[in-house]
């Protein structure tokens, strides 16, 4: 297993190293059992499974037994009563749910994992928060919501949450009332300098804190995932794309308020933390929102900071523990290729009507090509070296395409690099789609090149789809800029 930072460092690990980790002493399926039933036997589990190993593996079975198939050895009776636990163990049942072919398989995944949402969800209380217990009557099984009296903290809130995430990523139904709720603790928590603390108020004094923030702004994609894109903005019409409500709209642009404002205390307070729990909470704060710097370079600084720390473990000087966990996949997700730059030019509304896009569909590549891929927002001043992280370029917009000769001109560049453009005409708008062709035409007429239709042969809708066996319901229009070896500029001219 090979680990590279940015600055050319790579950690290189044998094979017989890797091997130790599985044996006897390194890794234990019940390690933390006493203190915590399953909570750091689930984190490391899950980040085994991400690190690349499948459920067919003797040490995995050994761990998945202990999570859900021995009742016996769980204090009185089979449920857990942490919300660390339970919510970790969900994003496990998730996790192969959502990445294992067998039908039967699945479901069973998906029946464990139901249990665990359940007990999650009438675990919060009715402000929002979660507590360790996450209920009143630890020995008691289904608790009644919002009877908790005690106050919470956002390190268990935001875990619990990420439980919840991880069922709905595997099709569990959900309260519809749970969402909803999340939102309005995390906006009514957060600080009016945009940070979040660990418990409290900012009437009480709280400070607030890097690893809290980063929990919040997790929580807040979250919600737009869930509640927004997924629920609230209306049905897809196909080729017109989806209609906009104006009250979701403003709904949307108050939560990307407060996600600016916790990213601008990031930049102001963020000093760095090499502690796995930071950097786990940082990777999905990165991944989830599509920016490569954080406070800086969250993946340079995070990696130049543990790679050479953990030359130790990987030798077999300690045993591996939940920290560790975290920093394996801070780095399996971090180093992942990036697939898609999305560009970012003037306000927001203009050219990320559809926020979660790229998101949703780095999500489906991942699942579909078993690799995890992911995609990021690159901005007109942005340096060439960040534009080329990903071979494609998406530039999507619903307003006439305006852009000045310098910036259009480092486009050409991009390409000249390699680099591969595609336009997406939000909700069929023909005032982008054909500004974005004059634009593109008129960079390159010392070329001639212009744009055609795409025939239904061509290799774009044939290479993964389109075959006899998996033929197209409905063919989607593509435009295609060719410079007589390859289409380095697509267009969609209506929304899909």
């Amino acid at each position: 297993m090979v680990f590279r930072t940015t600055d050319g460092k790579t950690l290189d690990v044998p094979a017989n190293q890797v091997k130790r980790v599985f044996e006897p002493g390194h890794f234990t399926a019940e390690y933390g059992y006493l203190t915590y039933p399953a909570g750091p036997s689930a984190l490391m589990t899950l980040a085994l499974l991400v690190a690349g190993l499948g459920d067919e593996r003797p040490e995995i079975q050994l761990a998945l037994k202990f999570l859900g198939n021995d009742p016996k050895r769980w204090p009185k009776g089979r449920r857990l009563s942490r919300t660390y636990c339970t919510a970790l163990r969900a994003a496990v049942w998730s996790y192969l749910a959502t990445h294992t072919r067998d039908p039967a398989r699945r479901e069973r995944y998906r029946r464990l994992l139901r249990l665990d949402a359940q007990w999650l969800a009438e675990a919060i209380h009715e402000s929002g928060w979660y507590t360790y217990s996450g209920q009143t009557k630890p020995d008691k099984w289904r608790p009644k919501p919002g009877t908790r009296s005690r106050a919470g903290d956002h390190s268990n809130t935001q875990v619990g949450v990420w439980g919840m995430w991880a069922a709905a990523n595997a099709y569990t139904e959900l309260p519809r009332w749970y969402w909803p709720l999340v939102e309005r603790h995390w906006l009514k928590n957060q600080f009016r300098n945009g940070g979040w603390c660990y418990s409290g108020t900012e009437a009480t004094g709280s400070q607030p804190r890097a690893t809290m923030t980063t929990a919040g702004l997790n929580c807040l994609y979250i919600v737009l995932d869930k509640l927004y894109a997924v629920r609230k903005q209306g049905a897809y019409v196909r080729f017109a794309g989806i209609k906009p409500n104006p009250k979701v709209q403003a709904e949307i642009a108050r939560l990307f308020e407060a996600i600016d404002r916790g990213l601008q205390w990031m930049e102001k307070h963020d000093r760095g933390s090499g502690s796995g729990y930071y950097l786990y909470g940082l990777e999905r704060l990165g991944v989830a929102s599509g920016l490569k710097y954080i406070g800086g370079d969250w993946y340079r600084r995070g990696a130049n900071y543990v790679v050479p720390r953990y030359r130790r473990l990987a030798g077999g000087a300690r045993r591996p523990g939940p920290y560790d966990a975290m920093v394996l996949m801070f780095l399996c997700y971090g180093r992942a290729p990036v697939l898609f730059n999305k560009l970012a030019y003037g306000p927001q509304e203009k050219w990320n009507y559809y926020f979660r896009d790229l998101h949703y569909l780095c999500r489906y590549i991942t699942w579909m090509s078993e690799r995890i891929y992911k995609w990021q927002i690159v901005g007109l001043d942005a340096p060439m070296h960040d534009w080329r992280d990903a071979p494609i370029l998406y530039i999507a917009g619903r307003e006439p395409f305006k852009l000045t000769d310098e910036q259009l001109a480092k486009l050409r560049t991009y390409c000249d690099y390699g680099g591969t453009i595609v336009a997406h005409a939000d909700l069929r708008s023909n005032a982008f789609a054909d500004s974005f062709k004059q634009a593109m035409v008129k960079l390159y007429e010392d070329r001639g090149y212009e744009f055609r239709t795409l025939s239904a042969d061509h290799p774009i809708y044939r290479t993964h789809f389109g075959q006899d066996d998996t033929p197209w319901r409905v063919h989607i229009p593509i435009q295609g800029m060719s410079d007589g070896v390859r289409d380095f500029v697509l267009l969609f001219p209506v929304g899909i």
